[in-house]
């Protein structure tokens, strides 16, 4: 045990290094609270004992995503005044935490201290507890393959967690996904300010399926996003409702495709090959292995734009071809044409599963895609290189992907 000395602000719990004076008083720079001197007895975890084995950690296994965090641990590890780490508050001042068993070591006996946990160790703690931490651990799942941390706790789980196991002797996570905030209206996020997003009501207004797509299209774990609500309509209505919403009612309505099937790959088909449809059809043999190596590195937006640019491709050739009017002149051509806008949609909605599930559910069932063949696997097998190649029907259900958004 310890005797520690800090500035303590009047939010419970919160140590609060940086502080500047007016008229005589101490306040937080970071959040403007009056603080004052505290001084307690603490129980301390040595951390210079385990620094050596987070470094080790850090430089073997680069478990730190995206990249730019690990430099930030690495600062705090290098820093001199990195000391031992306060564990327990006391009990006069933090009396809802869980309290301390107080060892006498001499006498072997263990009683009820006057100190409770310190929240983050009881917090930290709490991930081997749900991983099935027991004496006996015949069902312990550790360590996890990623966990996934906001920035703002990424020395608690980057230094401190890690520091802890290594006393345990059990092993460090593999991976630590370090995501970056959203700010609203480029301001940051604060009960205070009133303007904190409730995804409850996100996902009343826009569906779970629109939630997810506007924070994996916006939201990039390297830097703060920035959540604008006008932008989250333009791009469901843009992006769900018409350029994918609207490819698969194209292809798949009376008028252009009365026997509703997805027509079989063709060899004829390259007699109506056109610059447009070749761009297509190349854009479509490196997708899947594109938009997988986006979502490894979890840069889910960049695996959605990619997609995105396909399906505009796609909706550019139907475009360009009219097969509206290649119904009246020529049906050959016209089943190369479905055939290819109907290839482009099974690709996209394997592709878009991770990301809107719901809706690429709905639209893969549509297409009679079975669930055995919704792998990123048969999103590489394209129907133009697949010996196993046949035609078959459209589900008979009337599908809207999307419902647009009106004001």
């Amino acid at each position: 045990m310890e005797a520690t000395v800090g500035l303590w602000t009047s939010v419970p719990g919160r140590v609060q290094l940086l502080v500047e004076e007016r008229d005589g008083v101490h306040y937080s720079l970071e959040s403007g609270h009056r603080v004052e001197w505290a001084e307690e007895e603490n129980w301390c975890f040595r951390l210079k004992d385990q620094r050596e084995g987070v470094i080790k950690w850090l430089q073997d296994d680069n478990p730190i995503q995206p990249a730019q965090f690990q430099g930030q641990v690495k600062a705090w590890l290098d820093d001199p005044k990195l000391g031992d780490l306060s564990v327990s508050r006391p009990v006069s001042r933090l009396h809802w935490g869980i309290q301390v068993p107080n060892r006498n070591l001499e006498a072997d006996t263990v009683n009820v201290s006057n100190d409770t946990i310190y929240v983050w160790l009881d917090a930290l703690a709490n991930y081997l507890t749900v991983a099935g931490f027991d004496e006996n651990r015949e069902n312990f799942r550790w360590p996890p393959t990623i966990q996934v941390i906001g920035k703002d706790i990424l020395k608690f789980h980057a230094i401190y967690w890690p520091s802890f196991l290594l006393a345990l002797n059990l092993p460090l996570p593999k991976k630590l996904l370090v995501h970056s905030h959203y700010m609203v209206d480029d301001v940051k996020m604060s009960k205070s300010l009133g303007n904190v997003i409730d995804p409850n009501q996100l996902i009343q207004k826009y569906s779970v399926d629109g939630a997810r797509y506007m924070l994996l299209r916006e939201g990039v774990p390297h830097m703060d996003g920035n959540f604008v609500e006008s932008r989250m309509v333009h791009y469901l209505n843009l992006e769900l409702a018409d350029t994918l919403g609207n490819l698969l009612n194209r292809s798949c309505s009376l008028g252009v495709n009365p026997k509703q099937t997805v027509p079989a790959w063709n060899e004829n088909f390259k007699d109506y090959e056109t610059a447009l449809s070749a761009s297509l059809k190349a854009s479509l043999e490196n997708l899947a292995e594109a938009v997988s190596q986006s979502y490894e590195n979890f840069n889910f937006y960049q695996g959605i734009v990619l997609i995105m640019d396909a399906l505009r491709l796609a909706n550019g050739f139907v475009q360009e071809e009219k097969p509206w009017e290649l119904k009246k002149s020529n049906m050959d051509r016209l089943q190369f044409v479905l055939a290819l806008s109907l290839e482009t949609l099974r690709v996209s909605g394997i592709l878009l599963s991770p990301v809107v599930p719901t809706i690429s559910g709905v639209l893969l069932s549509k297409l009679n895609v079975p669930a055995s063949q919704r792998t990123i696997h048969s999103a590489t097998n394209l129907a133009w290189n697949s010996s196993n190649n046949t035609a078959r029907e459209l589900d008979s259900n009337k599908v809207i992907l999307f419902k647009k958004i009106r004001d």
